[in-house]
């Protein structure tokens, strides 16, 4: 079905992008990842309650295979051998922890230049193009009301229907 074909073309575009992996850094504010401490309650969430000064948490080396028991539809092969490094870090004492993902086995002096780099280039403790992009992309009421303007569709009560 549609669904299914959507499924492997997303597949065949992450095989393309993962061929710069070491280009590649994801960075969350928000995980419900429990692999550190295998809680009900995420890491992200112990971390923050539980520590308060900047560092990194212990690093997780996973590859894909041990995580998902089921056969990609396409390149199985390559997926399924993926490493993944995954950590927390608080680049300011008392400020959010972040969880950070590599598409591959990084090395300890690895890890410690990228966090260095996210380090470098943050402000209050968070990376400056991650709160660029969350500040381009967030939707206030006012354009929510310029929206509904737009499209001429306006809230109205039951009272303003008996009117009519």
């Amino acid at each position: 079905s549609i669904l299914y074909l959507s499924s492997i073309e997303k597949l065949l575009i992450l095989k393309e992008v993962l061929k710069s992996n070491r280009k590649i850094i994801s960075i969350s504010k928000t995980s419900s990842g429990n692999d550190l401490f295998h809680s009900n309650a995420p890491d992200i969430g112990i971390l923050d309650q539980f520590s308060e000064k900047q560092g990194i948490s212990k690093i997780i080396r996973r590859r894909v295979e041990s995580s998902i028991p089921v056969p990609f539809p396409v390149y199985d092969d390559m997926f399924k051998k993926l490493w993944f490094t995954i950590f927390y870090v608080r680049l300011e004492d008392n400020k959010n922890v972040l969880k950070v993902e590599l598409p591959y086995w990084a090395e300890d002096d690895e890890i410690t230049e990228i966090v260095e780099i996210i380090k470098r280039d943050s402000a209050e403790g968070y990376p400056y193009l991650l709160n660029k992009a969350h500040n381009d992309v967030v939707i206030t009421n006012k354009h929510v009301d310029e929206l509904l303007k737009i499209s001429r569709i306006y809230e109205t009560t039951n009272r303003e229907q008996l009117k009519r």
